[in-house]
């Protein structure tokens, strides 16, 4: 596995609790975050 520092994003969020998955994905540059929780990661948001 690689350790990734999440650089901080600031956007309203139904769940704050699950910014840190986006944060991590987005600061790896990641393909895909994969999640079956539609309500917390809404399409439009991610």
């Amino acid at each position: 596995g690689k350790k990734i520092s999440a650089n901080r994003i600031s956007t309203q969020f139904p769940d704050p609790d699950d910014l840190p998955f986006l944060e991590v994905a987005i600061s790896a540059q990641a393909d895909f975050l994969i999640t079956g929780n539609h309500v917390h990661f809404p399409k439009e948001l991610c």
